[in-house]
């Protein structure tokens, strides 16, 4: 919807190179998969939020309507899910980008369940 804003944790290359090696697959069986859809809204996050928000938080809803946990490490660094994420961003199309190490996986969805999007943007999953 117009003026919304959201936040995309962005896997890194190499978290793609890891995940298709630990499933023994090609990053073109990756791209065909029928969740795939569901891998990249799990990774949106339907609000605008900086890593020193996500600092102080235990967790944060994505797109997909579950949970991920917030964290930090040793050094202070931010983590979701387990992933350390950059501290800095690019802001594309009103989507701010924070680069993430690792893949999360996708949550299982049923076909035809309701998003988590901000009022006015109505959505359904689907399932490949």
């Amino acid at each position: 919807p117009p003026g919304a804003r959201y936040t995309m944790l962005a896997p890194t290359d190499a978290a793609f190179e890891q995940l298709t090696a630990a499933l023994s697959i090609s990053k073109e069986d990756l791209m065909r998969s029928p969740s795939l859809d569901l891998l990249v809204l799990h990774h949106l996050l339907p609000e605008r939020v900086s890593v020193e928000q996500l600092a102080s938080m235990d967790s944060i809803g994505t797109a997909t309507c579950d949970d991920i946990a917030v964290g930090k490490g040793d050094d202070m660094t931010v983590t979701v899910a387990g992933c350390s994420i950059s501290t800095s961003d690019t802001e594309v199309c009103g989507v701010d980008l924070y680069k993430i190490n690792c893949v999360l996986p996708p949550p299982d969805m049923a076909e035809g369940q309701e998003l988590c999007l901000p009022a006015g943007a109505p959505a359904t999953a689907t399932t490949g």
